[in-house]
């Protein structure tokens, strides 16, 4: 059980950790570092990292426990997401959870391209194996590399938004389609079976 002075301890961990994040893209990613500037900051202890267009919100007990890597990763991303309007282009979209995940796909494809020392066309990267990207191929920095959490699928490398959402959409439908005739046939089966053993009843 933490008390509140190992509370305070570990928000005091945190905010260091914000504050050498913050320095990381400031210094290598210099475009980003002003993006979050026009936003209103929010910590509290549960959250990871969030942005809504509106606000920023950080955890620090995520923050606390999380490594300096993962955490200017995950900084970069939030920053990433404000600027291309993912939240405003996602009140768009039908389903606001699908497009979330459509919208970090393209975040983390974008990231970790940033990073690679060795760059890839579109159509190359789209062949690549997610986890060969990220755990072989040499990064300029280790806070460019995709914590295992995230998901990325390499084949939607130079993909927008709204065009990894269709795909994603399109693939849950097929899916769908793909189990409803199973589920359906297996209802017919069992009615009949039991037609059948009424009829032997009736003999």
């Amino acid at each position: 059980i933490m008390t509140d002075q190992d509370n305070s301890r570990a928000i005091a961990r945190a905010e260091k950790k914000i504050d050498r994040s913050r320095q990381f893209i400031l210094q290598k990613e210099c475009f980003f570092s002003t993006v979050l500037m026009r936003l209103k900051v929010e910590m509290d202890e549960h959250s990871t990292m969030s942005t809504d267009g509106s606000t920023w919100r950080w955890g620090w007990r995520f923050v606390d426990e999380a490594s300096q890597y993962k955490v200017n990763f995950v900084n970069l991303h939030e920053r990433a997401h404000e600027a291309l309007f993912h939240c405003t282009r996602l009140l768009k979209l039908k389903d606001k959870k699908l497009g979330n995940i459509a919208a970090d796909h393209v975040v983390n494809i974008m990231i970790t391209r940033m990073g690679l020392t060795q760059q890839f066309s579109d159509e190359n990267f789209r062949k690549l194996d997610r986890d060969w990207v990220v755990n072989c191929l040499p990064f300029k920095n280790p806070s460019y590399k995709m914590p295992e959490d995230g998901v990325m699928d390499c084949k939607f490398a130079g993909m927008t938004l709204e065009e990894v959402y269709d795909i994603l959409a399109k693939e849950a439908d097929e899916q769908e389609a793909r189990e409803r005739p199973c589920e359906e046939g297996k209802e017919g089966s069992e009615g009949e079976g039991s037609e059948g053993e009424g009829s032997e009843s009736d003999e």
